[in-house]
């Protein structure tokens, strides 16, 4: 009779995207147009579905790598903040105190604006700082859009690798080697 529990989804890859923060970061940029480079004059005779997915898996190896250095780069610098905060004593530096917590809520106000927007939190008010609900939310959301269940074979799927299964064969199928029609852009535009 006690309450029930939800379990928790465990973070899948495949959900991933890309933060636009990454699109400013000059590193992260160099890195993809490298990438870009380096498989154009590597393809060969690679059909342009395969180069382009190999690059797509590439860029976002790159995006989670640079993505993961910056979060640890802005964790270290909010932590080091922090300390400064607690070694600091009230009334004795408080021009220091006051920029330090200014950084930290800029800080806190962008991890959690991104965490309402990624949420799709329309109801936020103007001026209303975004909280910790706006990261639940957004796990929430989710979870709500996680495919659970197909249509494969015949049979209703709830498995993970049966669902992953029944997309990459639907996409396999439609993304054969087949040749467009000819002239079909042209009577399209």
């Amino acid at each position: 009779m006690g309450s029930e529990r939800k379990q928790k989804s465990k973070f899948n890859w495949d959900l991933w995207k890309l933060n636009a923060k990454l699109l400013q970061d000059d590193l992260f940029v160099e890195r993809v147009r490298e990438c870009l480079m380096r498989d154009n004059y590597d393809r060969g005779s690679e059909n342009c579905f395969e180069a382009t997915e190999r690059f797509k898996q590439n860029a976002k190896t790159i995006a989670i790598e640079r993505s993961s250095q910056v979060c640890r780069e802005e964790r270290r610098e909010q932590n080091e903040l922090r300390n400064l905060l607690a070694q600091l004593l009230p009334g004795s530096f408080t021009s220091v105190i006051k920029s330090v917590k200014m950084e930290i809520e800029a800080k806190d106000a962008e991890k959690y604006k991104g965490a309402a927007i990624r949420a799709r939190g329309e109801k936020l008010l103007a001026g209303e700082q975004p909280t910790k609900r706006a990261l639940a939310d957004q796990k929430s959301y989710a979870r709500k859009q996680e495919i659970s269940r197909t249509v494969y074979c015949g049979a209703i799927k709830e498995e993970p690798k049966a669902i992953m299964n029944a997309f990459t064969e639907h996409y396999m199928e439609l993304f054969e080697n087949k040749a467009p029609p000819k002239g079909g852009f042209e009577t399209e535009f």
